[in-house]
């Protein structure tokens, strides 16, 4: 399964230059229990990353990557999670909403998080609301806001019997740089143009 989430962008980029990297940083807030507790506790999630990220037209984005993400002390009494890091790998799709403008367009997002090593686990899963803002082409900083699931565990810090999970929201924010700049289209014309021709590539 992980090859194949590697094969796609480089799949994807064979049929359109719109590829670049893309560098994140997140953060937010989440209510986790340990075991099924009835009451949850007040954490801190934040983490970095970065990947590989396929732009149609400022359309649409999928982007794959790694990271480090970290579960923390928000004030909580218990202190849930706190210590426990992992290195995910990251996937996301996002789909700008309607033909609402073109250097700033509102934006839904989706994506997950998974690190799964020997005892340890970090999973977490994401939606979001935001926009992309295009100041040149080729560039583009994406924010989102939206709710976050969370389930974490470190088998040498907690014990292996012990896993935390719950919910949260958080806030994401996202540069990407296109390797070919060019290619991004200067106006929404242009991209309208593209499609007709199908001839995206021809820029590089």
């Amino acid at each position: 399964m992980r090859g194949v989430l590697l094969a796609a962008p480089l799949v994807l980029s064979a049929c359109s230059a719109g590829m670049g990297w893309a560098v994140e940083v997140n953060a937010g807030l989440a209510r986790l229990d340990a075991n099924g507790a009835d009451r949850g506790d007040r954490t801190v999630t934040a983490g970095l990353g970065l990947a590989l990220e396929f732009d149609w037209l400022r359309d649409a984005d999928l982007g794959l990557g790694l990271g480090w993400q970290t579960v923390g002390d928000g004030g909580a009494t218990d202190d849930p999670g706190a210590g426990i890091s992992a290195r995910p790998l990251r996937v996301w799709l996002a789909s700008a909403i309607g033909n609402s403008g073109w250097t700033v367009r509102p934006r839904a997002t989706m994506g997950a998080s998974l690190a799964n090593g020997d005892g340890d686990l970090y999973a977490e899963g994401y939606a979001g609301l935001g926009v992309s803002v295009h100041p040149t082409r080729g560039t583009a900083l994406h924010v989102l806001v939206g709710p976050q699931v969370v389930r974490a565990t470190d088998a040498l810090a907690l014990g292996p019997s012990v896993t935390y999970q719950g919910w949260g929201v958080q806030a994401r924010v996202r540069l990407f740089r296109m390797f070919w700049r060019r290619c991004d289209p200067a106006s929404r014309a242009d991209a309208a143009a593209l499609v007709r021709t199908r001839s995206e590539s021809s820029c590089m």
